[in-house]
């Protein structure tokens, strides 16, 4: 049976809502707060880089570092946030130029995350990897 917890859900929401504002802000520290250390991240396959990583350091290093080493103005734009249990969906768009290219990129998002004991363990994303591709120059 499904459970509704009003009090869980929206700490969850705000959980998820202060780890967007502080990978806008840059706040590498203030993300590892949030994220558990032992943090699985799937991306997209055909995401260059894609696959499955773990751990914080992975994360930073596959994920964080490229995006501020190869795209000007990158954003994380969450939209709606919908948060059962332990469960939180963010769907969003992915914002920024590729500097190689100089092309824009704008490209829907879902992240699905898990949390256990106020700390995000899990995170799935889904994007149109095309529109990644397209605008690094890959197509």
């Amino acid at each position: 049976a499904v459970t509704f917890n009003k009090a869980v859900n929206m700490k969850n929401i705000d959980i998820i809502k202060d780890l967007y504002q502080k990978m806008a802000d840059k706040d590498h520290d203030g993300i590892r707060e949030i994220l558990d250390p032992h943090v699985e991240w799937s991306l997209m396959p055909g995401l260059p880089g894609g696959g499955n990583l773990l751990g914080i350091d992975s994360f930073f290093e596959s994920v964080l570092q490229p995006a501020n080493d190869n795209w000007t103005g990158w954003k994380e734009v969450p939209g709606t946030i919908i948060a059962s249990g332990s469960r939180v969906v963010v769907t969003g768009h992915y914002e920024g130029v590729f500097k190689k290219t100089r092309r824009l990129l704008k490209a829907s998002f879902s992240h699905h995350f898990t949390l256990k004991s106020g700390k995000v363990v899990r995170v799935e994303q889904f994007t149109d990897t095309f529109l990644f591709a397209k605008a690094m120059g890959l197509c």
